[in-house]
């Protein structure tokens, strides 16, 4: 079991993992080349068509299952040990998502802002940058032991001047990294996926939690050639 990189979890609230193969992030992004993406109005489109404005838009979710290597992502033993000693039980995939964030100088999500997700008791999410992530990039950015805080049990933006004063100006940690870096964090802290202004990020997210997210409803996918994984840890996502 990982105690360590689970109190360092506890203690900061993001820890960075082992990076993805480089093969893995070329053969994922190979496989969403063809594919359309989901723009905020419901619309689907191929990414040479997404119109200018728009700085987010997600692949639906078969493409997503679909994408190689992604149940090996999500149920890598490192991800799981880390949640099981977080949680105190077996983990629950409950949300997954590959997204594109694109420069911008519009916000279309409040994930774009600061937050926590309301989502449960507690809840852990996996990220992995699927291209070179920058300042320019829209990276990640997290608010240090702010897991460790209370926060509303609504979804709400939180301003950045309460986060300063609060935090302090050195509280906000930006996470740059290659493509396949991957970082797991509790989101039950502080954080936002800010709009790019120079060039575009793509990123794998999978969500782990207790309970099923009861704002969602989950039809489980038949997916006849994913890899042998524990029927209760992915029972949300798929059925065998």
């Amino acid at each position: 079991m990982r105690t360590g990189a689970c109190d360092n979890l506890r203690g900061n609230g993001l820890i960075r993992l082992s990076p993805l193969p480089s093969y893995w992030v070329d053969e994922i992004k190979a496989h969403l080349s063809d594919k359309p993406v989901i723009l905020r109005d419901g619309t689907t489109a191929l990414m040479s068509l997404v119109p200018a404005g728009c700085t987010i838009a997600d692949y639906p979710l078969d493409t997503v299952l679909g994408c190689p290597h992604f149940f090996e992502i999500a149920n890598d033993a490192v991800n799981i040990d880390i949640a099981t000693q977080y949680f105190g039980c077996l983990p629950t995939i409950s949300t997954v998502g590959i997204r594109w964030s694109l420069p911008g100088e519009s916000l279309q999500a409040s994930t774009q802002r600061f937050h926590r997700d309301p989502d449960d008791w507690r809840c852990l999410k996996f990220f992995a940058y699927l291209t070179d992530v920058n300042l320019g990039s829209g990276p990640h950015l997290y608010v240090k032991g702010s897991h460790r805080t209370s926060g509303s049990l609504l979804a709400r933006s939180i301003d950045e001047r309460y986060i300063k004063r609060t935090y302090g100006n050195d509280g906000i940690q930006t996470v740059l990294g290659r493509a396949g870096t991957t970082f797991i964090a509790d989101t039950h802290g502080i954080h936002a996926g800010p709009v790019p202004t120079n060039e575009p990020r793509l990123m794998l997210e999978i969500g782990y939690s207790i309970l099923p997210i009861f704002a969602f409803q989950y039809t489980p996918a038949l997916i006849r050639t994913a890899p042998r994984v524990d029927g209760y840890i992915n029972r949300l996502i798929l059925q065998r």
